[in-house]
């Protein structure tokens, strides 16, 4: 179970466009692809990522562990440039 950083009052990062969701959506193959840095149960930083298609039951979902919310923005910021090489567009949510 992952708990969203806002919960708590130990967490160094504040609430802020840096640690909120982005996703991606590429509507020639109706694909969708969704990350999120937050701290897991353990109080251990990672990105939670969440793919599939668009309009189906199918995808899936895992979790990358991360140092520091530093590491987390920068796995985010790679996920990013690699939804833009397949041409994704992000979306706001």
């Amino acid at each position: 179970m992952l708990i969203e950083e806002e919960e708590h009052d130990d967490v160094a990062a504040p609430r802020s466009g840096l640690t909120c969701p982005r996703r991606w959506e590429n509507p020639q193959t109706r694909r969708y692809y969704e990350v999120r840095p937050l701290k897991n149960l353990f109080g251990e930083w990672e990105v939670f990522c969440v793919w599939g298609g668009i309009g189906t039951r199918r995808g899936g979902a895992r979790a990358i562990p991360a140092a520091s919310l530093a590491d987390a923005l920068d796995i985010s910021a790679a996920i990013a440039a690699r939804r833009r090489q397949r041409h994704y567009f992000e979306v706001k949510t």
